[in-house]
């Protein structure tokens, strides 16, 4: 596994498991905000096993996708205090990390070779 690959990783797993605390924690949000956040948790989790038990670089990418939509979305959630600002800047940080290592990860990707004749 690359050092990309292992960053998107660990990058998959760290914020799988904010989202699914974030799932469950008990808070204003609806039921509909809940079930995207349980959502997300899900992808990243289950890409993170893909990633790790069958190198899969479409787990990858769905990850990257994913984190993508998390920076995208970043200016538009709602901060009550500075500590939301701490939280979620650094949430869109790690996300931005996870970006580049996917970006590597697809660049350095093994090419199918195609028979010659």
């Amino acid at each position: 596994m690359s050092t990309s690959m292992k960053f998107l990783f660990a990058v998959a797993l760290a914020v799988g498991g904010f989202e699914a605390v974030a799932a469950v924690t008990p808070d204003d949000s609806g039921l509909v905000t809940r079930l995207v956040t349980g959502l997300f948790a899900a992808v990243f989790l289950l890409g993170a096993w893909a990633m790790w038990s069958r190198r899969s670089v479409l787990a990858a990418s769905a990850i990257g996708v994913f984190l993508v939509l998390e920076v995208a979305f970043t200016p538009f959630y709602e901060r009550t205090s500075s500590g939301d600002w701490v939280i979620q800047l650094s949430f869109a940080a790690v996300a931005v990390v996870g970006i580049v290592a996917w970006i590597d990860v697809l660049r350095n990707r093994p090419r199918l070779q195609t028979a010659r004749r």
